[in-house]
């Protein structure tokens, strides 16, 4: 078997937030280790993290690595964290390797100094914003239940004006299916977005989005509404048919992935996923979404300056959602688009009776979904490369999701 690697560290440098969004997986799904961790990111800390990715990229010959700041709120950490961190990370590495730097914010404190500092410092940017004003105030909100979007659109406005910044600036969306997906379309274009991402609420089949049916597998799952994927499709129209159309990376990696590209991500694809979480405390865990699963889910025992990036990767929760699109439920073994899908986000799989032994919940949503993009593939693309797609349409899969359940009883205990 081929070794584990890791080409990124998702850093939880502030375990606390200014908005309490109502879809968090952080502080509104359950999990409250958040509570028994430092608020920002100590120092020791750092230097172990940056000692340990250091050697990770010398013991596996990787020439690039990547540190993405998270949160909580990443910008509560204060100028002077992020000035130390590229300091210690600059003599943390080989000559020769090439270190990123990133951030996801909410963009409620960028200013004009945050955005002189993050661009002298190389670190690019993006913001979540759920598309207009009606749908983020909906969702993200601060502890006092105001609305945050003059706020983020304010810090969009600040990171435009930076010459550095703008060049990288992109904007993810969580999906509302009673928004529109047209109208978010031309809000997120007519701020000026050139890049903009879009996630499905997370969720676990013991507690499901909103809009997905309730009930036990497969009733549940069969009978569940597309409605995701409907909402996915408008926006991909919409998007598909714009001539100046910003990038949408779930879009273009389906794509991808449909004309035989590797585009592997948490949602979809064939390979390994290649980043790890470290928390303020030093914790290493596997994706922060696990933390819906339940409280002190993602504890893996593994702390950064204690173990290393490889000790890591070897525990069984780490491993088993790094090789999530490998080691799928037999249903999905089955299916003819486990080479796309790969299964679907991990989270999605999980209930308390069967752990991660189930189909996504959203299986017929990636199903619909996936099928009309080939369609439309199919239509622009010349035969000699529309020979390459799946022969398969939604009304094949949804035969396929039928039939399989009516012959086997893969959800029984």
């Amino acid at each position: 078997m081929t070794s584990a690697i890791c080409t990124s560290l998702v850093l939880k440098v502030a375990s606390r937030c200014n908005l309490n969004c109502t879809y968090c997986y952080m502080y509104n799904a359950g999990d409250t280790t958040y509570l028994h961790q430092p608020k920002v990111m100590a120092r020791q800390t750092v230097e172990a993290v940056c000692r340990a990715a250091g050697e990770h990229c010398r013991r596996h010959g990787l020439r690039e690595f990547e540190f993405v700041f998270h949160g909580g709120e990443p910008l509560l950490a204060g100028h002077a964290f992020y000035r130390d961190f590229i300091r210690v990370a600059a003599g943390s590495f080989d000559p020769g390797v090439r270190v990123r730097y990133s951030m996801q914010t909410n963009g409620v404190l960028l200013d004009e100094s945050w955005c002189g500092l993050l661009g002298s410092l190389g670190i690019s940017v993006g913001i979540s914003l759920d598309g207009d004003r009606e749908t983020n105030d909906l969702h993200r909100r601060d502890h006092s239940g105001r609305g945050s979007y003059d706020w983020v659109v304010r810090g969009i406005r600040e990171v435009q004006r930076d010459p550095v910044l703008s060049r990288s600036l992109g904007v993810l969306c969580v999906v509302d299916v009673g928004s529109s997906a047209g109208d978010i379309y031309e809000n997120i274009k007519a701020l000026g977005i050139r890049q903009f991402n879009v996630l499905l609420p997370y969720g676990t089949y013991d507690a499901l989005p909103e809009g997905v049916v309730k009930g036990s597998p497969p009733e549940g799952v069969g009978a569940a509404a597309t409605l995701y994927a409907d909402w996915l499709i408008g926006l991909f129209d919409r998007w598909f048919e714009d001539e100046r159309r910003p990038a949408i990376p779930l879009f273009s990696r389906v794509m991808g992935l449909l004309l035989g590209l590797g585009s592997e991500f948490d949602y979809f694809g064939r390979g390994d996923i290649q980043y790890l979480v470290v928390e303020t405390d030093g914790s290493i865990e596997p994706s922060g979404a696990l933390k819906v699963c339940g409280n002190g889910f993602t504890k893996a025992g593994m702390r950064i300056g204690v173990h290393g990036l490889d000790d890591a990767l070897a525990t069984p929760l780490i491993r088993r959602y790094h090789r999530s699109h490998r080691r799928l439920p037999d249903k999905c073994r089955r299916c003819p688009i486990k080479s796309i899908c790969g299964g679907g986000h991990l989270p999605t799989r999980y209930s308390r009776e069967r752990g991660f032994d189930n189909p996504s919940f959203y299986c017929l949503d990636y199903m619909k979904l996936i099928t009309y993009i080939r369609s439309r593939l199919w239509e622009v693309l010349p035969a000699s490369v529309t020979g390459k797609l799946l022969p398969v349409t939604y009304e094949e899969m949804k035969n396929f999701h039928t039939d399989y359940h009516s012959s086997r009883k893969v959800y029984e205990a």
